[in-house]
């Protein structure tokens, strides 16, 4: 595998986490998020919401580079 492809699957592999982490986190959901759980802890919500957080931040910082190795 070159660069791109390893670059492009860690991509797919974030956007995937994201999303997840983000209907997670949906305080309007019904069936998915917080609302539905009874037993989750303040702990849990308080590390789900900075794992949203890092997973957001390395998706813009894996989208930038790859769009740096895609023009070179």
């Amino acid at each position: 595998m070159e660069l791109r492809q390893i670059i492009k699957l860690f991509w797919y592999i974030t956007t995937i986490l994201l999303t997840i982490f983000i209907l997670i986190n949906n305080p309007k959901s019904n069936n998915i998020g917080f609302n539905s759980l009874t037993r989750t802890s303040s702990q849990m919500k308080k590390n789900i919401n900075n794992f949203t957080w890092f997973t957001g931040i390395s998706f813009i910082i894996i989208t930038v580079v790859l769009g740096i190795v895609e023009n070179n």
